[in-house]
């Protein structure tokens, strides 16, 4: 039929709104305003016909408001009409049919490719109970109301199909009548897209539910394509406002592949430029049913009955092809509900008005009937295709479907299955019906998989193992059963019979015996007779000669063991076979079997006899027999058993039996510190023999192992006398043995450790003797020396860090040990603090440390040394509670460092040695406090009692610079002093070495006990020195060294012995009490005795005896002038010193002298004034009157000296005291040469001479 014109398409649709009452808005606005009373009776006409179809209730309103449950089940009406038309222009096209939904938020738009609308087809969609599909088989349309179901959701539609333009409207205002639906009228429309012929315009009721459209139209189910014929494409565009628009495609693809039907659903989601996809797979079942129950709804358009219907059914399966399990739609054309079903089933079910369910008919039975067959028929075929060929019953429906219809469902399909060979055997030699296979549980199976004992040909009962547990228990619900166990003890029974191939005698496999040893022993469990029965007439006990017997064959067998230890193998007893035993399992079906335990009492006796003379060379000797022995002994022995039997012996390395008592050590090569390897020869090492318990001793019994409160290797020890560690004493338990005192000459490095790892053993022995003995004991230290052990210390990485940090880590007494320690195993090796080796930093170690930095020569000292001496001296410092009088000891030996700043090296200094505070020019001592020591005070002042100095260091040092003037003094000695000898031995002091600042050593005078000087006579002092070991120093031994004051000048020389003078004076200038003059006569005597006052002018050294207060230009016989020397120094000499000052003797004296020498005139009158001067009163001139001290001038004008009174040679002289009488006398007789004012100042010593 040729298409009709624009023109005659409009006329058509003006002539179907014509026929349903309907008119123009045009004529409605004419009418209103011209013929008022024909609209309203129009109007009228069209209600009253409105309500007489609401009567039947097939109004548009009353189908669109009750038939849906959801809004847009219009979606699955108007699949189904695109499905229902024909697309035959886009097939020749090439196209593919499709359908298209737009939502919008206030309107869907629908577009097709199918062919368009034609009349017969407008006029089927403007009636109610009208349709062009009705009827016709093989069409999903039905009651021709599907289309009104748009109105659900529009209140207006638009449609433009070729070239037809129309629109129905429906606005559910109040004189809306509900007729608009049916009632086209005519509206432009814009030029279609490409390839769209038929576009489907709703304007929606209510533009604010998009969310609620779109979520249902996103449940549209993904298999809805599955069953449609005609259309191959469907999709579904959402315009969300401000958002980009979402389209979703749907797809299908079908292919055939040896006989099976696979259908390929996609479905592709585009967001903008993102894209994602999805596939489902489905295998696909079709049957044809026919002479199907005659119903009403099914004629075809003569009104005969179709009793003919096509079942599909559809299998999803993922892409390995194995079974997606979940829920599917059921479809009549369109998808009904979900009832429970894993696969699709698509029928020609007569379904309800709604569309979403089936009615109960019995041509709906008839067809559920072709439902099941058609399952039956698929799983025949899935059970012959892999992977289904395993997996098919998952599609199994559930027996928990409660719908009164399609719960039946199952019971047919059950009734098909359970007479259908489906099931494969183990074997996979042929296919069995359910019920004749059975499962063979984890108990029948060994730990590879199979069965543990083969099936029986011909009469095969073992389900495939490729059934899983969850698909067994579905094919449970068909009659597959568990096996049984009576159908196992056939098939042992069956294995029994053939003992060269038989499992249960040849399997090795340790699990294989677990798993069918405990199937046997559950008859026992269980206690079950007859089970019991059967199994002991079998052979299945193994005997070590090799036999197998039954329990019921009356022999008496015993364990192997007693009790999990082995009874040794060559006592004569019948045991079962030892690796029966190893297996628990067996052991315990054993047990049921009727094994018994032997006696602890027969297998020690039966060893017992096997050491007797006869048995033991007459049977042989195997060590793992012997071995086998003394554990068995360790395990069943009494507890308070003290020794073995006299008559066992053991082996040693050798293989060679020794008896019990034998010297054996216990073989460890892995062990650091084990006899083995502290005894072993090497290269270097001579190695020590001893003899070793063999080693298979040891493997016995594992280390973890205590019985009777003891571990193997120790009853090895304590009971069987092996030992552990080499011997520490002698047999006088006083020295050390041979094999220590081995390891302390050839392995000292492993000593120590060897008494950590056995102290226990070690600390019983230890007594004053062995420990002093190993305290002297000569060992190796890290820096290549040796030294006594005592003085050693471990090498610690702090103490060795510490030796680091103070310069001393390189000549450290650390000792050499051959494993590495840790400071956290300190605790580990506290133990050698009782030989005295240092493991802790302590005052020790510092004491040891200052000794090492001594003894570090100087090639070896850094710019740091200073610093690491310092540090040295705090630690000690800080230590000294530890123990004082070790350190006052130490420092007894020169330790005390002093750094000359023009040199390198150290001058070593003890404490007496030493004053913590004194003046600079001190030399006798070394002062602390001015050398790098300030911060030391406590150290050095406090703990170490080191004075500051005093007047006995002052002397020392005046007896140094008198040292130094010794050999000048000898030279240059005035004849007239002797130094004074007392008694027989040398002076109350000794020469004594005192290094100082320039490294030198001077012998000088040391004073001791001053104070006591004064209370003591000369030879008292000298037997007390005697006493106390205070012996004068040998001349001949003294090695002279430079002294301090050596090549200073005589002007600086005489300075420095000002400065000692007026430090002691400064000393003895405070008032004199009782303390004072004791120490001030101490002085005096140390003065006297060593003759101290230095004269500068004859390099000479007096006492203060041989002294005297007076000018030098005063000649005093046998004394000193030492006034104008020490002008300053009056009080100290006169006072202190006790220095004589001149007197009138002293001056007679020493005119005798002059006139006996050859002094002058001037002089002679001059020590005349002074005797004057003093005062002369009692004085006795008498030794002066024969002495020449009268100067004279004789008349001839010749000086010459005259005495007062001699007979030898008498003179005459005048004395002239007035100028007139000298005037007159002059010349003419001799006459004293002094001049007037000389006369008046001798003038009483002239008339006491007289």
């Amino acid at each position: 039929m040729p298409e009709l014109s624009q023109k005659e398409a409009r006329q058509f649709i003006a002539d179907v709104r014509e026929d349903n009452g309907g008119i123009t808005a045009e004529d409605r606005d004419y009418l209103e305003a011209n013929r008022p009373s024909v609209l309203r009776a129009l109007q009228k006409t069209r209600r009253q016909l409105a309500d007489s179809i609401k009567i039947t209730g097939l109004t548009s309103s009353s189908v669109v408001d009750n038939l849906y449950s959801k809004e847009t089940r219009f979606l699955y009406e108007l699949i189904q009409n695109a499905e229902d038309n024909s697309y035959s222009t886009a097939i020749a096209n090439g196209e593919e049919p499709f359908l298209a939904f737009k939502l919008y938020p206030d309107r869907i738009i629908i577009d097709s490719n199918e062919d368009g609308f034609s009349e017969s087809n407008i006029r089927a969609i403007c009636s109610v109970g009208n349709s062009t599909k009705k009827h016709s088989a093989g069409y999903i349309g039905e009651k021709g109301i599907g289309f009104k179901s748009v109105f659900k959701v529009a209140q207006k539609v638009h449609i433009h199909s070729g070239p037809f333009s129309f629109a129905f409207s429906h606005t559910r205002e109040e004189d809306d009548d509900g007729l608009g639906m049916i009632t086209p009228y005519y509206e432009d429309a814009k030029e279609l897209p490409h390839g769209v012929r038929t576009r489907m315009t709703l304007t929606l009721l209510d533009s604010t539910k998009f969310e609620d459209r779109a979520a249902e139209f996103h449940d549209v189910p993904d298999t809805f394509l599955m069953f449609l014929t005609r259309l191959e494409r469907l999709s579904i565009e959402l315009y969300r406002p401000e958002d980009t628009p979402t389209a979703t495609e749907y797809s299908k693809l079908e292919l055939e592949e040896n006989g099976l039907y696979t259908t390929y659903l996609t479905k592709t989601t585009r967001k903008g430029k993102e894209e994602s996809s999805s596939e489902q797979r489905y295998h696909t079942m079709k049957s044809d049913l026919h002479s199907l129950p005659f119903d009403e709804a099914r004629r075809d358009k003569q009104g005969n009955s179709i009793d003919t219907a096509t079942v599909i059914l559809a299998f999803p399966v993922d892409e390995d092809g194995e079974p997606v399990i979940k829920q599917q739609h059921t479809y009549a054309f369109l998808p009904l509900r979900r009832v429970g079903f894993k696969f699709l089933i698509q029928a020609d079910f007569v379904t309800q008005a709604n569309r979403e369910d089936v009615v109960h008919s019995k041509r709906n039975q008839a067809v559920l009937k072709g439902v099941a067959r058609a399952f039956a028929d698929a799983m025949v075929m899935f059970s012959k295709l892999l992977p289904l060929k395993y997996l098919w019953m998952r599609y199994l429906p559930e027996d928990s479907v409660t719908d009164e219809f399609w719960s039946t469902l199952w019971t047919m399909v059950r009734e098909k299955l359970e007479q259908t060979p489906l099931l494969e055997s183990w074997s996979g030699r042929g296919f069995y019906k359910p019920s004749d296979l059975e499962k063979l549980s984890e108990t029948f199976i060994a730990e590879d998989g199979s069965p543990l004992l083969p099936d029986l040909e011909g009469a095969e009962v073992y389900l495939s193992p490729k059934y899983t547990q969850p698909d067994f228990q579905i094919l449970r619900r068909l009659g597959t059963n568990l096996l049984q166990r009576s159908k196992f003890f056939d098939r042992l029974d069956a294995d029994l019979r053939n003992p060269s191939s038989s499992k249960w005698r040849l399997m090795k496999d340790a699990d294989w015996r677990t798993r069918i040893c405990n199937v046997l022993s559950k008859p026992f469990l269980q206690k079950i007779d007859h089970q019991q029965k059967r199994l002991r007439t079998l052979a299945l006990i193994p005997l070590r000669d090799g036999r197998w017997v039954s329990s019921a064959s009356g022999t008496e067998i015993y364990f192997p063991k007693t009790d999990g230890i082995d009874i040794p193998a060559d006592l004569g007893l019948d045991l079962v076979c030892p690796t029966a035993v190893e297996n628990d399992a067996w052991a315990d079906l054993l047990s049921n079997l009727g094994a018994m335990s032997c006696p602890q009492e027969i297998v020690i006796s039966s060893i017992h006899k096997r050491y007797g003379p006869t048995n033991l060379y007459n049977s042989g000797f195997l060590l793992l027999n012997a071995v086998a022995h003394i554990r068995y002994l360790y395990w069943f022995l009494p507890k308070d058993c003290s020794s073995l039997a006299p008559q066992v012996q053991l082996a040693n390395q050798h293989c060679f039996l020794l008896k019990k008592g034998q010297y054996m050590y216990f073989p460890n090569e892995g062990e650091h510190y084990s006899p083995t390897q502290l005894f072993k020869q090497d290269a270097k090492l001579p190695g020590h023999p001893v003899n070793f318990l063999h080693e298979d001793y040891l493997k016995a019994v594992g280390p973890e192992i205590i019985h009777n409160g003891r571990p193997w290797t120790r009853w090895l020890e304590e009971i069987v006398g092996v030992r552990r560690m080499p011997e520490l004493r002698a047999e006088n338990r006083e020295r050390l043995s041979n094999d220590f005192q081995y390891l302390i000459d050839h392995r000292s490095d492993t000593m120590l450790g060897t008494l950590k790892r056995g102290w226990a053993y070690y600390r019983p022995q230890f007594n004053s003797a062995l420990e002093g003995n190993l305290r002297n004991s000569a060992v190796l230290l890290e820096n290549g020396g040796r030294t006594s052990l005592s003085h050693t210390f471990l090498p610690f990485p702090r103490l060795k860090h510490i030796a680091a940090e103070l310069g001393v880590a390189d000549a450290y007494p650390f000792l050499a040990i051959s494993e590495l320690l840790r400071d956290e195993d300190r605790l580990d090796w506290i133990f050698v603090q009782n030989l005295h080796v240092g493991i802790d930093e302590t005052l020790d170690f510092y004491l040891s440390a200052l000794e090492t930095f001594k003894n570090i020569g100087p090639p070896h000292r850094n710019a740091s040394e200073k610093d690491h001496l310092a540090k040295i001296y705090h630690n000690i410092q800080s230590r000294c509670n530890e123990g004082l009088d070790r350190v006052r000891d130490t420092f007894r030996h020169p330790v005390i460092g002093i750094q000359p700043s023009n040199r390198i090296g150290y001058t070593w200094l003890s404490t007496a040695d030493c004053v913590w505070d004194g003046p600079q020019w001190l030399k006798s001592k070394q002062c602390l406090k001015l050398a790098v020591y300030l911060e030391l005070e406590h150290l050095f002042k406090v703990s170490l009692k080191i004075p500051d100095a005093c007047q006995e260091d002052v002397v020392h040092d005046l007896l140094m610079m008198k040292s130094q003037c010794r050999e000048h003094a000898l030279k240059h000695q005035d004849t007239g002093y002797t130094q004074k000898k007392t008694g027989t031995a040398a002076p109350p002091y000794q020469l004594t070495s005192v290094e100082e600042a320039l490294n030198t050593t001077s012998s000088f005078q040391s004073i001791t006990c001053m104070q006591a000087y004064g209370k003591q006579s000369f030879e008292e002092l000298r037997l007390q020195d005697y006493g106390k070991g205070r012996k004068p120093s040998d001349p001949e031994t003294s090695v002279d060294k430079p002294n301090p004051f050596a090549g200073i000048e005589d002007d600086e020389f005489v300075k420095e012995v000002e400065k000692r003078y007026d430090y002691l004076w400064q000393k003895y200038s405070h008032p004199i009490n009782g303390e004072n003059a004791e120490s001030r006569g101490a002085l005096r005597f140390t003065f006297e005795d060593s003759a101290l006052v230095y004269i500068p002018k004859k390099k000479a050294w007096r006492p203060p005896s041989q002294c005297v207060w007076v000018d030098s230009s005063v000649k005093i016989p046998g004394k000193a002038s030492i006034a104008d020397t020490y002008p300053s120094k009056k009080t100290f000499f006169t006072a202190v010193l006790r220095t004589s000052e001149p007197t009138v003797g002293m001056y007679v004296s020493s005119l005798k002298a002059e006139a006996k020498g050859q002094a002058s005139a001037p002089q002679l009158k001059e020590t005349m004034a002074l005797i004057c001067r003093l005062g002369i009163g009692e004085t006795d001139f008498k030794s002066l009157v024969e002495d020449k001290v009268l100067p004279l001038k004789l008349a001839n004008g010749m000086s010459s000296f005259a005495a007062a009174s001699s007979e030898d040679e008498p003179v005459d002289f005048a004395v002239v005291e007035n100028i007139i009488h000298r005037d007159a006398f002059k010349g003419k007789i001799a006459v004293l040469d002094f001049s007037l004012e000389e006369i008046r100042d001798t003038r009483p010593l002239l008339l006491a001479l007289a």
